[in-house]
Protein backbone atom coordinates (compact mmCIF):
# COMPACT_ATOMS: atom_id res chain seq x y z
CA UNK A 1 0.00 0.00 0.00
CA UNK A 2 2.74 2.61 0.88
CA UNK A 3 4.29 1.82 -2.39
CA UNK A 4 1.31 2.70 -3.95
CA UNK A 5 1.30 6.06 -2.42
CA UNK A 6 4.54 7.06 -3.51
CA UNK A 7 3.67 5.81 -7.05
CA UNK A 8 0.68 8.11 -6.90
CA UNK A 9 2.88 11.21 -5.12
CA UNK A 10 5.32 9.98 -8.31
CA UNK A 11 2.41 10.48 -10.73
CA UNK A 12 1.45 13.99 -9.05
CA UNK A 13 5.25 15.14 -8.98
CA UNK A 14 5.08 13.93 -13.14
CA UNK A 15 2.15 15.72 -13.82
CA UNK A 16 3.10 18.59 -11.69
CA UNK A 17 6.55 18.87 -13.59
CA UNK A 18 5.08 18.44 -17.23
CA UNK A 19 2.32 21.35 -17.04
CA UNK A 20 4.74 23.43 -14.81
CA UNK A 21 7.53 23.14 -18.07
CA UNK A 22 4.75 23.99 -20.45
CA UNK A 23 2.21 25.82 -19.21
CA UNK A 24 3.64 27.53 -16.31
CA UNK A 25 1.81 26.56 -13.10
CA UNK A 26 1.40 23.31 -11.43
CA UNK A 27 -1.68 20.81 -11.98
CA UNK A 28 -2.20 20.98 -8.42
CA UNK A 29 -2.95 24.32 -8.55
CA UNK A 30 -6.15 23.12 -9.66
CA UNK A 31 -6.32 19.39 -9.21
CA UNK A 32 -6.16 16.98 -6.35
CA UNK A 33 -4.69 12.99 -7.28
CA UNK A 34 -7.67 11.95 -6.94
CA UNK A 35 -9.19 14.08 -9.72
CA UNK A 36 -7.27 11.85 -12.11
CA UNK A 37 -9.72 8.85 -11.30
CA UNK A 38 -12.83 11.13 -13.31
CA UNK A 39 -10.18 10.55 -16.80
CA UNK A 40 -8.87 13.05 -19.38
CA UNK A 41 -12.06 14.95 -20.04
CA UNK A 42 -12.42 16.01 -16.33
CA UNK A 43 -8.62 17.31 -16.42
CA UNK A 44 -8.69 18.81 -19.18
CA UNK A 45 -11.60 21.17 -18.61
CA UNK A 46 -10.25 21.90 -14.80
CA UNK A 47 -6.77 22.58 -16.85
CA UNK A 48 -8.54 24.44 -19.50
CA UNK A 49 -10.49 26.12 -16.61
CA UNK A 50 -7.54 27.37 -14.55
CA UNK A 51 -5.79 28.68 -17.81
CA UNK A 52 -8.78 30.91 -18.45
CA UNK A 53 -9.06 32.23 -14.87
CA UNK A 54 -5.55 32.65 -14.76
CA UNK A 55 -4.22 33.97 -17.93
CA UNK A 56 -4.91 37.38 -17.63
CA UNK A 57 -1.84 39.79 -18.04
CA UNK A 58 -1.78 43.38 -16.21
CA UNK A 59 0.11 46.13 -16.35
CA UNK A 60 0.90 48.10 -19.52
CA UNK A 61 5.00 47.23 -19.47
CA UNK A 62 4.24 43.47 -18.90
CA UNK A 63 1.64 43.77 -21.37
CA UNK A 64 3.81 45.56 -23.94
CA UNK A 65 6.42 42.77 -23.63
CA UNK A 66 4.42 40.12 -23.84
CA UNK A 67 2.95 41.00 -27.27
CA UNK A 68 6.75 42.41 -28.47
CA UNK A 69 7.67 39.39 -28.01
CA UNK A 70 4.68 36.79 -29.31
CA UNK A 71 2.87 39.15 -31.80
CA UNK A 72 4.73 42.17 -32.32
CA UNK A 73 2.72 42.93 -35.32
CA UNK A 74 -0.34 42.63 -33.27
CA UNK A 75 -2.09 40.94 -36.87
CA UNK A 76 -2.50 37.54 -34.37
CA UNK A 77 -3.76 39.35 -31.20
CA UNK A 78 -6.18 41.66 -33.33
CA UNK A 79 -7.70 38.88 -35.54
CA UNK A 80 -8.46 36.58 -32.30
CA UNK A 81 -9.70 39.54 -30.61
CA UNK A 82 -12.15 40.18 -33.40
CA UNK A 83 -12.77 36.24 -33.49
CA UNK A 84 -13.93 36.68 -29.73
CA UNK A 85 -16.58 39.65 -31.33
CA UNK A 86 -14.05 42.76 -29.58
CA UNK A 87 -14.28 45.59 -31.19
CA UNK A 88 -10.99 48.00 -31.80
CA UNK A 89 -12.71 50.78 -28.82
CA UNK A 90 -12.62 47.69 -26.17
CA UNK A 91 -9.35 46.51 -27.02
CA UNK A 92 -6.01 47.72 -25.41
CA UNK A 93 -2.45 45.74 -24.78
CA UNK A 94 -3.57 44.29 -21.45
CA UNK A 95 -6.81 42.98 -23.26
CA UNK A 96 -4.74 41.95 -26.08
CA UNK A 97 -1.97 40.07 -24.41
CA UNK A 98 -4.51 38.23 -22.47
CA UNK A 99 -6.11 36.94 -25.41
CA UNK A 100 -2.86 35.97 -26.79
CA UNK A 101 -1.79 34.39 -23.42
CA UNK A 102 -4.75 32.45 -22.81
CA UNK A 103 -4.85 30.81 -26.64
CA UNK A 104 -0.66 29.59 -26.50
CA UNK A 105 -1.41 28.61 -23.12
CA UNK A 106 -4.73 26.59 -23.99
CA UNK A 107 -2.47 25.39 -27.36
CA UNK A 108 0.37 24.42 -25.03
CA UNK A 109 -2.08 22.49 -22.70
CA UNK A 110 -3.33 20.45 -25.99
CA UNK A 111 -0.15 19.91 -27.01
CA UNK A 112 0.64 17.45 -24.19
CA UNK A 113 -2.86 15.94 -23.86
CA UNK A 114 -1.17 12.91 -24.82
CA UNK A 115 1.61 12.89 -21.49
CA UNK A 116 -1.43 13.61 -19.40
CA UNK A 117 -3.27 10.84 -20.33
CA UNK A 118 -0.58 8.63 -20.14
CA UNK A 119 0.06 9.96 -16.30
CA UNK A 120 -3.74 9.02 -15.90
CA UNK A 121 -3.74 5.81 -17.41
CA UNK A 122 -1.39 5.08 -14.96
CA UNK A 123 -2.96 6.26 -12.00
CA UNK A 124 -5.68 3.86 -13.00
CA UNK A 125 -3.64 1.09 -13.22
CA UNK A 126 -2.45 1.58 -9.59
CA UNK A 127 -6.53 2.20 -8.78
CA UNK A 128 -7.35 -1.17 -10.36
CA UNK A 129 -4.90 -2.85 -8.71
CA UNK A 130 -5.66 -1.42 -5.40
CA UNK A 131 -8.97 -2.68 -6.06
CA UNK A 132 -7.90 -6.65 -6.58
Amino acid sequence: MDENKKTREGLREELNALTNENLDFEASECLQISDLENGIDYVMETLEEHVRETSDIIYYSRAIEYLSENDPSLRESLELASELGYSPEDLDSEKLATILNERNTLDALRDVKDEIEAIIDEFNEIEDEEDD
